[in-house]
């Protein structure tokens, strides 16, 4: 969505399947909507369907922000359109949900990354001459200069790039800090470094503050993923559910195990008993909000993408019964004696499809 000056632009766009060409996208409009409510919003997708003679009965999916305007229970663009087609499925924006989860997960942990990256690229962007010391601080250390990245938090990408480049300068950018001294460094740039006041740390022998980054970056690093994994114009509806299933599967076995990253793991048997104690707590803290977040907002136990999963022909080949309720969730009429038989030569044939690695709908041409 893009705003000039008072209006709002929506891009209307749709995505179907050919058996001969595979997935297919079309932008159908790229319209201002000044009033945004969820009438004005689904009256222009039901007046463009049907400038494009596309009915819809035929829409499967409705996906678009988590805004309420298109999610509301009450009165919102999917109950609108769900009047006119009752069995569509709404399709939240999941990277939404991963980035909401990723922050929620993070707000009770005793050091604030988020702010700590926003005040470390905020004194080194203020001026030409805040950009020329550093560069000293790295010629000092003998590290290559590398620039800090700016973290825009909402913008889903950017926080776990802005970790990764402040952790391969760390000892620079310490040395920076340090050489500001207290009273002219922000406190929270401070409580990571001021404890080094008197000697910098290493690498194989961190700081409280430097375990909590290092576990921050391990963690982040597995919301980051996921995210790029759900951006990736290859992945479908029946992909959906295996890459959020398997996020929140990799939370649960770090938080059951007790795992939090290479670095961290290793750093903490140098801190305190009390400070790592503290560490592990706040760590299993951030594993256990951001499964309840994802639980919370994605429902693995009934979700229709969970139905849908059967056809990404990953690992197996789906079943009649399955391929038969997948329809039932779409209302679909089958030929049920003639699924049979296709689905027998696609049982045959899916040995070898599995073997090329094609994406879901490249399988799926293949097999047509």
């Amino acid at each position: 969505m893009r705003q000039i000056k008072e209006t709002k632009f929506f891009p209307l766009a749709v995505r179907c399947f050919d058996p001969a060409t595979g997935i297919n996208d079309y932008l159908l409009h790229f319209y201002e909507e000044p009033k945004e409510s969820s009438e004005a919003i689904s009256q222009c997708i039901t007046d463009t369907l049907r400038k494009f003679s596309l009915d819809i009965k035929h829409v499967v999916v409705y996906t678009a922000d988590n805004a309420s305007v298109n999610y509301g229970k009450v009165c919102s663009v999917f109950q609108n359109l769900r009047l006119l087609q009752r069995n569509m499925i709404k399709a939240n924006c999941h990277c939404h949900i991963v980035h909401n989860a990723t922050r929620h997960s993070l707000k009770l942990v005793s050091y604030d990354v988020e702010s700590f990256i926003l005040k470390v690229y905020n004194a080194f962007s203020q001026s030409s001459k805040n950009v020329a010391d550093p560069k000293e601080c790295f010629e000092f250390v003998q590290e290559e200069y590398r620039q800090i990245l700016r973290h825009i938090p909402i913008r889903w990408l950017t926080l776990f790039q802005a970790v990764d480049r402040l952790l391969l300068s760390w000892q620079s950018i310490k040395v920076y800090f340090l050489k500001e001294g207290e009273d002219s460094c922000d406190k929270i740039v401070w409580k990571f470094i001021g404890d080094q006041e008197h000697g910098l740390s290493t690498e194989a022998e961190p700081t409280l503050a430097e375990c909590y980054l290092y576990f921050f970056h391990h963690v982040l690093f597995q919301f980051h993923k996921t995210i790029l994994i759900l951006e990736k114009t290859d992945v479908y509806a029946c992909d959906v559910y295996a890459i959020v299933n398997g996020l929140r599967k990799r939370l649960e076995s770090r938080l059951k195990e007790q795992y939090f990253g290479e670095k961290a793991t290793k750093g903490s048997k140098y801190l305190r008993e009390s400070e790592a104690q503290k560490s592990r707590t706040e760590a299993l803290k951030v594993y256990e909000r951001a499964v309840e977040y994802l639980s919370k907002w994605f429902d693995y136990g009934n979700s229709p993408f969970k139905q849908l999963s059967c056809l990404s022909l990953t690992i197996t080949p789906p079943t009649l019964e399955e391929v038969v309720s997948t329809a039932q969730l779409m209302a679909l009429q089958l030929n049920e004696d003639t699924l049979f038989d296709e689905m027998c030569m696609l049982k045959e044939a899916f040995p070898a499809l599995k073997d090329e690695k094609m994406s879901s709908a490249e399988t799926w041409c293949k097999d047509f």
